[in-house]
This record gives structure tokens, sequence and C-alpha cells, in this order.
């Protein structure tokens, strides 16, 4: 099935196994939103959830340094 999805069709295909993905993009089939907005979608939604990792990570093995306030991660050693 062919969509028109602004400037770029988007083209659902089936595979004979009876899987369906997009031919554009190979993706999972995305109609009708366009290759290029599941792309911008999906690096949004990445993006936000590999930073919510990573403050969950600093808030678990590091603490903010009293000075500046950046984060400090002690490897070794004591604290004087």
């Amino acid at each position: 099935a062919r969509v028109l999805a602004g400037p770029q069709v988007v083209q659902t295909v089936q595979c004979r196994c009876g899987t369906r993905f997009c031919f554009c993009c190979g993706r999972e089939p995305h109609d009708p939103a366009s290759c290029d907005k599941v792309q911008q979608w999906e690096k949004k939604h990445t993006a936000s959830a590999r930073e919510k990792l990573t403050a969950r990570w600093l808030a678990s093995n590091a603490t903010p340094c009293p000075k500046c306030s950046a984060h400090v991660i002690r490897s070794s050693g004591c604290n004087h």
C-alpha cells in the first residue's frame, strides 16, 4: 500500500513470511507518519531516555562538589 505523507511516500510492504515493514526505511509500518517524522520522534525519545539513565547513574554514583557543584566520582582514597 502506498500512502502520500507530504513530500515523501510511505510504503508498507509484507514479506512472504507475513512480516510487515516500511520499504523506505526498514522500520515497522508507521503509516501515515513519514520516515523523517518517525526518525525525529525516535531521536527525541531515545535522547530523553538516555538523559534519564545518565541522571539516575550520577545520582547513585557521584556527589556534587561543595564549591562548584560539578559531579565528582571518587575512585579511591580518603577524604583527607
